[in-house]
């Protein structure tokens, strides 16, 4: 521990030296599109075949893994913000909310056809399907949660427990919504008889990400006041309060057993809570704040992007550092996906750069080593 309680930061290699260790094994794909302004979300179709970005500028890239080719369309006047395909196999249709306070469903086989769907009044920050795909929700600047039918696209509950900018929502297998927002507050819902059944305080500043474990048993959140707290969804009780961080949490994840967050501060972090076993040390090898994290399929790996302009991979169950890929130009990385067999990762920034990276080679060769460090 450091000397104000806050775990002691592991600081990997400096990443010059990282990067002269591993020479370029991976191969890279810059998409070749017309779009302007920074890319705010990716996500990928289910089989691979089509990756999509939202752009600052209101506009959605579709890129086809399969001929290289791109189709670009506009709908939202303002930012996309937010991105999530369905994830019924038979349904090919991705969901985009914006700036606008519009929601548009996408059929990708359809040359950019878009169903507009109206409600909120203000910015959506997020949607996300339910993981049977019955419903979606979304999440507004209007501080309302909407849940929406996802087969006639009508909203069927509007929840206003929230008394500021809600910014993030998501699904449990096992029936639970979340939402958590500016009023510092994480709200837990019954999607079945459509009513809020927990209101989780104890954050001082604002909730930036919220997480389930797959079985729903577990819900994390993360805050701008450097904390992440592990919650139970089922009695609202609060299981557990980590201060590892020293800058706002940006993203947390729930593995199985693994809880990750990652920060402002440049640093992620682990904790084994399957086992219970005590937290480990934050980790930093981005020298910038990180953006989002995210899980491979299997859970095995994380990716982490950043404002330097960096992509790290983690081995999830050690944090040993796998590879460390930077985007040509430096310029901030904002958003991840991996591709549904986890052999790709793409990433989206300020630049408006849309980069596909191709990960096997590198996982193959460096993910049983370990990255040299010296605590601090």
């Amino acid at each position: 521990m450091s000397g104000n309680g806050v775990p002691a930061i592991v600081r990997l290699q400096a990443p010059e030296a990282v990067e002269a260790q591993r020479a370029p094994k991976y191969r890279r794909y810059v998409v070749d599109h017309r779009a302007s302004g920074s890319i705010l979300s990716v996500t990928y179709s289910l089989d691979s075949s089509v990756v999509i970005a939202g752009f600052a500028s209101g506009e959605i890239v579709q890129w086809s893994t399969i001929t290289e080719k791109c189709k670009m369309f506009k709908r939202h006047y303002g930012a996309v913000q937010t991105l999530d395909i369905s994830p019924n196999p038979d349904d090919s249709r991705v969901i985009s909310g914006g700036a606008d306070g519009m929601l548009y469903r996408w059929a990708l086989r359809n040359e950019g056809k878009a169903e507009s769907i109206a409600g909120h009044l203000r910015t959506v920050w997020m949607v996300r399907h339910s993981p049977d795909g019955k419903y979606f929700a979304s999440c507004s600047a209007d501080c309302t949660v909407r849940l929406w039918d996802d087969l006639t696209a009508q909203s069927v509950a509007v929840f206003n427990q929230h008394k500021a900018s809600v910014t993030c929502v998501q699904f449990s297998r096992n029936g639970l919504l979340a939402s958590g927002g500016w009023d510092n507050d994480v709200v837990i819902f019954n999607v079945a008889s459509r009513q809020a059944v927990h209101h989780l305080r104890g954050h001082t500043a604002r909730v930036t990400h919220i997480a389930f474990t797959p079985s729903g048993d577990l819900l994390a959140s993360a805050s701008s006041d450097c904390a992440v707290r592990v919650w139970s969804p089922s009695t609202g009780e609060c299981y557990d309060k980590f201060e590892v961080h020293e800058g706002d949490v940006s993203h947390v994840g729930l593995s199985a057993g693994t809880l990750v967050s990652c920060s402002a501060d440049g640093t992620i972090w682990r904790m084994d809570i399957k086992n219970e076993r005590p937290p480990d040390h934050p980790v930093r090898i981005h020298t910038a704040p990180i953006a989002a994290l995210a899980f491979s399929p299997d859970e095995s790996v994380t990716a982490t992007v950043s404002h330097d302009g960096s992509a790290a991979l983690w081995d999830t169950a050690t944090l040993n550092n796998i590879c460390r890929f930077i985007e040509p130009g430096h310029s901030p990385i904002t958003c991840c996906v991996f591709d549904p067999d986890g052999t790709k990762l793409v990433t989206g920034g300020k630049a408006g750069k849309l980069i596909v990276w191709d990960l096997m080679p590198q996982i193959a060769a460096t993910k049983q080593k370990r990255t040299s460090c010296v605590i601090s």
